[in-house]
């Protein structure tokens, strides 16, 4: 998995996934390294691979925040949006401070125009971190859009 972790690092994502593959060929129930093996096929854009290593992580525990995570920016990246909104809302009810999963979703928001609940899912990860890029970014970028109308 380290090794597999260095490679994605690098961008080496074929290496990455060979690694992973045999980490998993020892371990097939290792839950961070299905999620990095779905990373890794996502960086290479084969998004149903990342997909399927992801919903393999949420088979074997239901509750794994990271590969819901996940899920939500392959789906948000595919335009799927009601996935990506499913896959946040599912994190945030099991890590209600789960700032990732409030970021995205703010993004997801403001890409639908439903700023409201953009600025509000801004505000909690603010909360949660006042020096939040992402969010501080997010709610620039509303405003910025609103003025505009």
């Amino acid at each position: 998995n380290n090794l597999g972790n260095a490679y994605s690092g690098q961008g080496k994502y074929d290496l990455a996934i060979s690694s992973y593959q045999k980490a998993l060929k020892l371990d097939l129930q290792n839950l961070r390294t299905l999620n990095n093996l779905g990373n890794a096929y996502s960086g290479q854009g084969k998004y149903d691979l990342a997909i399927s290593s992801y919903q393999k992580a949420l088979k074997l525990d239901p509750q794994n925040v990271y590969a819901l995570n996940n899920l939500g920016d392959i789906y948000l990246g595919q335009g799927k949006y009601d996935l990506a909104i499913s896959s946040y809302q599912k994190a945030l009810k099991l890590d209600p401070q789960n700032v990732y999963a409030l970021n995205n979703l703010g993004a997801l928001y403001y890409i639908q125009e439903k700023y409201n609940l953009a600025i509000s899912m801004y505000k909690k990860a603010l909360k949660l971190n006042p020096r939040n890029v992402y969010a501080l970014r997010g709610l620039k970028r509303i405003r910025v859009s609103q003025s505009n109308q």
